[in-house]
């Protein structure tokens, strides 16, 4: 418990503020808190927001643009983010620059590490362990050791991550043996294939994505029940990269509600 505590405490302190990033005038970094200035996302299935388009496909001689867009919304403004993951163990959450996916994972992250409090507001029934990390920090780690799994990584990149922990590597293996983490992996679009180099005969995309997925059959499934999400931009993600995920769009702000409230 006390192991539990001090890595929570660790995490959070990580989280709790977020950098404002595009303000080129300031010189200064600016951070704010992080649950105060997140607005929850919507998200739309992907095979949902194939039907709507191909059913707006058949109006769009017959309204605006605009309010076909509007109506898309309208009928996913139900959606957030923290129901589908209440409802997907394994999820790919993906979306255009700058649409909120690091932030998303970030503000999951946060809320996970204050327990039962932050579960309940995620919807969740088990306070879970978050484990975030970017996918690009771990295709680095296969460039120099092309034998490591993802989970080896994950283990010793929080220890070195979180110095000051005791056995903090044998808490984290545990948790992942009794199914009590949520993984966290950001920007799987940033993992790209260098020249000709491969890895154990793959690309390095390739490779990570295998890595990805041999995790998920072992950590996220019926004997063991972690939960996995990714996100990745839209260009960065073929459908379905990964095997038994669901997948999802991130919806942008709602006018004008959503936008004043961010604003």
């Amino acid at each position: 418990q006390n192991i539990e505590k001090k890595y929570r405490q660790l995490v959070a302190d990580k989280y709790r503020k977020h950098d404002v990033q595009g303000f080129v005038q300031v010189e200064k970094i600016i951070r704010l808190p992080l649950k105060e200035v997140y607005s929850e996302l919507g998200l739309i299935p992907l095979n949902q927001k194939r039907e709507d388009d191909e059913e707006l496909s058949h109006m769009e001689l017959l309204r605006p643009s605009e309010t076909k867009r509007l109506e898309k919304e309208m009928r996913h403004m139900d959606e957030r983010v923290t129901r589908l993951l209440e409802e997907q163990p394994r999820l790919v959450i993906l979306g255009k620059p700058g649409s909120g996916k690091t932030i998303s994972l970030k503000f999951i992250t946060l809320m996970l590490t204050m327990g039962q409090v932050g579960t309940a507001q995620l919807g969740l029934e088990a306070p879970y362990l978050p484990i975030y990390i970017r996918l690009a920090e771990f295709a680095d780690a296969l460039l120099k050791q092309q034998t490591l799994s993802l989970e080896a990584f994950l283990i010793q990149y929080l220890k070195d991550k979180y110095p000051g922990v005791p056995r903090q590597d044998e808490f984290l293996q545990a948790a992942l043996q009794n199914g009590a983490c949520m993984i966290l992996l950001d920007g799987l679009d940033e993992v790209g294939d260098i020249g000709d180099k491969l890895i154990r005969g793959q690309t390095l995309r390739k490779t990570v994505l295998r890595e990805v997925q041999s995790f998920t059959d072992q950590r996220c499934g019926e004997n063991c029940k972690n939960r996995i999400v990714v996100t990745s931009r839209l260009e960065g993600y073929h459908h379905g990269d990964l095997a038994d995920f669901a997948e999802a769009e991130l919806s942008a702000l709602r006018i004008p509600d959503e936008v004043q409230a961010f604003l």
